[in-house]
């Protein structure tokens, strides 16, 4: 999808000689789960990072030997990078969640003594709020056994890397010290290319021309197709602004386990010209129809509100999470009460009858997104956490 910064950004432009990711389930999402010639498989990105993905264990064995499997394999994957945080001498380990990966960093840190890092990126206790269930229920399957690991994980973390306040107030609903505390910012998981001024950008994907050509205001929204992120709201939204204004579009990225009933909501309102889901798109794409779009939902988004702020793009968004710190009301778009779909759709038919009115709202939320996703500013917070450290 060409979002490599994501990984390449992990050495924190050189700070780090040697960087080595690593996907501990890389064959979840596969349909037929089976091993080839290894249980995981190397990437040598470039001399500086390499990039590991384990295999769960699943060999279309029978189901009930399953979880044996996975733990079995999962615990060669522990040895093996035992050997490698020796072998390499490495100084850190940094996990992206609190949950599984968070488990593995903590298990790693207890077996090498290497301290370990943990970035928090979600409010899971809001999240969990709207599911019902654990964020990984295959694994945890009960809400109060991930919520016990968890702590376990904070509690033991020698620093944690909030993305946000919200996500920082979570943190502190587990640990009440801001010693051990840095907000560090998506600025670097951002592709340069959504920071390139939206006068500047060119369309050349043959498909953003042929959107653009329709001469049909485009409503986009961004988001993995999950419960958690009300993608359905979007679609109710949308299917009343169509009668306020006919000649709009509205296009869903994004994938996930709800695709095919929201594909359903769409046939069942009559939105099949109209509505689309055009699934996950590259960096690439993304940012050209951000370019052409005239308005942004936004329901419940991260990433992918940093990357239509960049794009100075008018946005309607829900009051939950982070949202509120870059979406101020009136100022930097259209801010609504949380899952209040009148609310949604008031702001967003405001925005399509009027859209040459509310311009200075996404110049306001283009001049806030560049301060607050300083790229330079986050690595420097994050190393001056790190030289604390460094024996």
């Amino acid at each position: 999808r060409k979002s490599l910064n994501v990984v390449i950004t992990r050495d924190l432009l050189n700070y780090f000689s040697k960087v080595i990711s690593v996907h501990p389930l890389a064959d979840l999402t596969e349909k037929k789960r089976k091993f080839k010639e290894s249980f995981f498989i190397a990437n040598n990105i470039n001399k500086t990072h390499t990039f590991y993905e384990f295999k769960s264990g699943n060999q279309n064995a029978i189901r009930i030997l399953e979880p044996f499997l996975f733990f079995y394999y999962q615990i060669k994957m522990i040895r093996k990078l035992y050997k490698i945080i020796k072998n390499e001498n490495i100084n850190f380990i940094k996990s992206g969640d609190l949950l599984y990966a968070g488990l593995i960093s903590y298990l790693l840190s207890k077996l090498t003594n290497v301290k370990y890092f943990v970035r928090v990126g979600s409010n899971n206790n809001k999240i969990r709020e709207v599911t019902k269930k654990p964020m990984q229920k295959k694994f945890y399957r009960f809400i109060f056994i991930e919520k016990f690991f968890e702590n376990l994980i904070i509690k033991n973390a020698t620093h944690l890397f909030p993305a946000n306040s919200d996500n920082l107030n979570f943190v502190k609903s587990y640990n009440h010290s801001n010693d051990k505390l840095t907000t560090i910012r998506y600025g670097p998981l951002i592709n340069d290319n959504h920071y390139i001024d939206p006068k500047k950008r060119k369309i050349s994907i043959d498909e953003i021309i042929k959107i653009k050509e329709k001469n049909k205001l485009v409503i986009l929204c961004i988001a993995r197709l999950e419960k958690e992120k009300l993608v359905e709201d979007v679609i109710n939204v949308f299917k009343k602004l169509v009668k306020v204004k006919n000649d709009i579009n509205l296009y869903i990225i994004g994938d996930g386990s709800l695709k095919y009933q929201l594909l359903k909501q769409i046939n069942q309102n009559n939105l099949t010209d109209k509505a689309f889901i055009v699934s996950n798109k590259n960096q690439d794409w993304i940012y050209e129809m951000l370019t052409i779009t005239t308005l942004v939902i936004s329901p419940h988004t991260g990433r992918a509100l940093c990357e239509a702020a960049l794009a100075g793009s008018l946005i309607v968004a829900y009051d939950i999470d982070w949202q509120k710190e870059i979406i101020i009301h009136n100022q930097t778009g259209m801010l609504t009460e949380y899952k209040n779909i009148k609310q949604l759709f008031d702001f967003s038919k405001k925005i399509v009858l009027n859209k040459k009115h509310y311009q200075y709202l996404g110049v306001n939320l283009r001049k806030k997104a560049l301060e607050l996703l300083d790229k330079q500013k986050t690595i420097n917070d994050e190393i001056k956490v790190y030289n604390n450290f460094i024996k």
